[in-house]
């Protein structure tokens, strides 16, 4: 994903059920994950560049916004760029999660 010139942000949004077990063991990686990336990612958005905010979202308690943004596996997590929207989805598992963190190292690159 490249950064857009329009200057949005980047949110991570990670959605997950209380009842999904996958959700419950890669949950703690992506919260551990997100507050070790805070500092360089946050540091430019508060330098007035560009930054990553995370978010959770519960998809029982709001089911239809789940089904309407597509999520039908989860822990499913997507990527929006706030000058181009939604770039990128992928769902990951405990032994996957390599995947969401290469993707954060990308960000880290592209925006530090």
């Amino acid at each position: 994903m490249a950064a857009s010139a329009a200057g949005g942000r980047v949110a991570v949004v990670g959605f997950y059920a209380p009842y999904c077990r996958a959700c419950g063991a890669v949950r703690p990686r992506v919260a551990k994950e997100a507050a070790a990336r805070s500092g360089s990612l946050a540091a430019g958005a508060a330098a007035g560049g560009r930054g990553v905010d995370f978010f959770s979202v519960d998809v029982v308690a709001v089911r239809e916004l789940a089904v309407r943004l597509g999520v039908r596996a989860m822990p499913a997590f997507h990527f929006y760029d706030g000058g181009r929207g939604k770039v990128e989805d992928f769902t990951v598992g405990p032994r996957s999660m390599g995947r969401l963190v290469n993707k954060l190292d990308q960000l880290d690159r592209v925006m530090g």
